[in-house]
């Protein structure tokens, strides 16, 4: 099984390793998109009560790409992004 990234998030936290399949079954149906600070695009998906999956990537022509995934429980932060859709 190939794996997208394995991180520690913090001490006495547990590994995070996420599947690249369960990454694009996220990606193509986020709750919302919001901009960047770049040109990337953030698909933001709750992936458990509080807590938000944030896949940022870009968009070349028809095609794109993942730039990072990662999980976060900050929602103020992504709410001062200007939202792209819905």
């Amino acid at each position: 099984m190939a794996f997208l990234s394995g991180c520690r998030m913090s001490a006495g936290s547990t590994l995070l390793l996420i599947t690249l399949s369960w990454l694009a079954k996220k990606l193509s149906s986020p709750d919302r998109v919001l901009g960047g600070q770049q040109e990337e695009l953030l698909a933001i998906r709750e992936i458990v009560p509080g807590k938000w999956l944030v896949v940022a990537y870009r968009e070349v022509g028809e095609d794109g790409f993942v730039v990072t995934a990662y999980a976060t429980r900050r929602a103020r932060q992504l709410d001062t992004r200007i939202q792209i859709w819905p």
